[in-house]
């Protein structure tokens, strides 16, 4: 979703995993088709394109252990299907998010 001499550029520096798509492909304006779009994309992508922007928000260039935590939640809270079991326990979906990333921090 950027442009094309940007792309080019981010390729020749080694970048491949880049999310693009053509005027007609995907109309920016239309808030739910690129909403639908990137529930399709590669989760790692989409959080780690949040955190950045997340970083930019906050005046940073680098991304934090912790613009990767608050990108991941709706980033993966669509993804994830309680058991049968959980579900009954009450289990919350953005809870299971939570506790996988404490584990990743340790």
């Amino acid at each position: 979703m950027v442009g094309r001499a940007i792309e080019r550029h981010l390729r020749s520096l080694g970048h491949g995993d880049i999310l693009t798509r053509t005027r007609q492909e995907l109309d920016l304006l239309d808030q739910e088709a690129v909403f639908e779009y990137l529930k399709q994309a590669k989760p790692h992508t989409v959080i780690l394109a949040a955190a950045r922007v997340r970083a930019l928000l906050d005046g940073r260039y680098h991304v934090a252990r912790e613009d990767i935590a608050k990108a991941a939640t709706p980033a993966l809270r669509h993804r994830i299907l309680l058991s049968f079991e959980g579900e009954a326990e009450g289990v919350k979906t953005d809870e299971v998010i939570a506790d996988v990333i404490e584990e990743v921090k340790a």
